[in-house]
């Protein structure tokens, strides 16, 4: 297993690595609340459907709520339904309306 910041890759078949991604996915940093520091994660990442999921930061995976190998406005609004503000913690029982973590 390797660790990128605060995610953390396994390695199948040296390389691609895999992300294992926090949750709510959109919590980039780890701290277990989703807000302007997570958000600066994801614009690194936004490709707006017209490229694949950059490969460069490792991370950019995890963006990817559909799983459709881009990073666009359908992701953007999934990032902003998890939003909850610096130090408010994401509630795991009760996530925001319309997030799905």
């Amino acid at each position: 297993m390797t660790k990128f910041g605060n995610w953390r890759f396994t390695e199948i078949d040296s390389p691609p690595f895999i992300p294992v991604c926090n949750y709510p996915f959109v919590d980039a940093d780890g701290d277990g609340d989703v807000d302007q520091d997570d958000f600066a994660m994801f614009q690194v990442c936004y490709t707006g459907g017209a490229t694949p999921v950059p490969s460069d930061p490792l991370y950019c995976m995890c963006f990817d709520s559909e799983g459709d190998n881009d990073i666009d406005n359908d992701d953007f609004t999934a990032f902003q339904n998890c939003a909850t503000g610096p130090d408010i913690p994401f509630d795991l029982n009760n996530p925001p309306a319309g997030c799905i973590p």
